[in-house]
């Protein structure tokens, strides 16, 4: 694996979609309009200089706006005219949280290591340029486990054959929200806890959807009053959020059989349940990546 270079691995990964960003000039609210139009939940930026400096997501544009000014025990009005923060420019969001929004860069001819530990530490998304710099695309988790996934001499059988359990995926206590607890409640908790998703359980715990970060896609400005709603009425809500619908494995699962729905699904995580379809445990793609990495790279 240490030996491939980052197109390499791209060009064995699936096709590469057009380069979208925005601009830190932008405001807020024009930003999150910005994501609605383009049907994307992520996307990089680029400074007043036309450099990229920052990834963010709809759910960063939302956290300030919305979770950071306004008061958590009385939100108020979600109106678009009732939310100040979305006349501030986006640049306020990177300032803000430079290290969080960091955006790696990578020239396509690098190893595909240095862009293997970003992943492994729980960046998403990468920026590949050309040999001069011009930006080319951007190169995601996804399209590393699918490259895996596509070319599996590339993970030794020893990993390969380890489940769950023997990896260390179980947790006890993971953190979960009701499918009746509102949206905008899900949003504070994977802000609290820095997480990018948790699992939606009923009455009686059991496993019956996921809320993650990704599932703000098309919550424009005018939308941002359809955070009141329940979670799983929110996801039923609009037709780009798809991502409701969870995948999960018991704890025997191999490694190889949690990475191909993973490589497959565009889902970030999959949990791990229980006989009684409770969840104890989680395997990311942040998580899959990581023990890929500590296998093959010397």
């Amino acid at each position: 694996m240490d030996k491939l270079s980052i197109s390499e691995v791209a060009e064995n990964s699936g096709t590469r979609v057009p380069l979208n960003s925005f601009e830190t000039k932008m405001e807020i609210g024009a930003a999150l309009d910005w994501f609605d139009n383009e049907k994307l939940a992520v996307a990089p930026v680029k400074n007043d200089k036309g450099e990229y400096c920052a990834l963010l997501s709809v759910f960063d544009l939302i956290s300030y706006a919305v979770l950071g000014k306004l008061p958590a025990d009385s939100p108020g009005s979600l109106l678009p005219e009732d939310v100040p923060a979305l006349k501030e420019p986006v640049a306020n969001v990177v300032a803000e949280g430079l290290r969080r929004y960091r955006l790696p860069i990578f020239k396509k001819t690098d190893s595909i290591v240095g862009v293997m530990v970003e992943f492994a530490a729980g960046k998403h998304k990468v920026l590949v340029t050309d040999e001069e710099g011009t930006a080319e695309y951007m190169f995601s988790q996804h399209d590393m486990l699918k490259f895996m996934e596509d070319n599996p001499s590339s993970i030794p059988e020893d990993l390969m054959v380890k489940t769950g359990d023997q990896l260390g995926y179980l947790m006890p206590n993971i953190v979960h929200a009701k499918t009746t607890a509102p949206t905008i409640e899900i949003l504070r908790t994977l802000e609290k806890h820095d997480m990018t998703a948790v699992p939606l359980v009923n009455g009686k715990g059991e496993l019956t959807g996921t809320f993650s970060q990704s599932d703000l896609k098309g919550v424009s400005t005018l939308m941002l009053v359809d955070l009141f709603l329940e979670a799983m009425t929110f996801l039923e809500d609009e037709e780009a959020r798809g991502a409701g619908r969870p995948l999960s494995v018991k704890p025997d699962a191999r490694f190889g059989e949690i990475m191909l729905p993973l490589a497959y699904s565009g889902a970030h995580r999959i949990w791990i349940i229980d006989e009684e379809n409770k969840v104890i445990g989680v395997a990311s793609m942040t998580g899959v990546i990581k023990e890929v990495m500590k296998a093959t790279v010397s």
